[in-house]
């Protein structure tokens, strides 16, 4: 059993802003799930909006990654040998901000050629990570924390 004043100390850590700022910063750095939904935005050919990436200039090249990956109906997925994708991390921007960065060499290549908007992820596929899986590493590290 916990006295008032241990308990009144171990709330009073977890309802710091900064405090909880930090833990949902690391809770979505190690998180796995996010690069495996950005891929599958790429395996459709999408950018975050929905928009498409684009399209190939070549009808060979196309009708190739077209038998590669039926989901992009035949338009630009990013997605030749899993390199570029299997290189993605997430990196934070400041306060509640996060965004993709790879270490794959091919990254500013494309960047320049598609748009920095191929980093990013679609938002309400990051609210439903968010809400179905952030919440509850949330919830648990919490009451690590109090431990009432």
């Amino acid at each position: 059993m916990v006295s008032f004043k241990e308990a009144a100390k171990r709330l009073k850590k977890i309802n710091n802003l900064s405090y909880l700022r930090k833990i949902v910063k690391e809770i979505i750095l190690s998180d796995k799930f996010l690069p495996d939904a950005k891929a599958a935005e790429f395996k459709e050919g999408k950018n975050p909006d929905g928009s498409l990436i684009g399209f190939y200039r070549s009808d060979s090249y196309e009708q190739m990654k077209r038998q590669m990956n039926t989901e992009a109906n035949g338009t630009v997925d990013l997605m030749l040998t899993g390199a570029f994708i299997d290189s993605f991390f997430v990196k934070s921007k400041g306060t509640g901000k996060f965004i993709f960065d790879a270490t794959d060499g091919k990254k500013s290549m494309l960047k320049e050629k598609y748009g920095n908007q191929i980093m990013g992820l679609n938002q309400s596929t990051f609210d439903e990570i968010q809400k179905n899986v952030y919440v509850q590493k949330l919830i648990t590290q919490l009451k690590k924390e109090i431990n009432l």
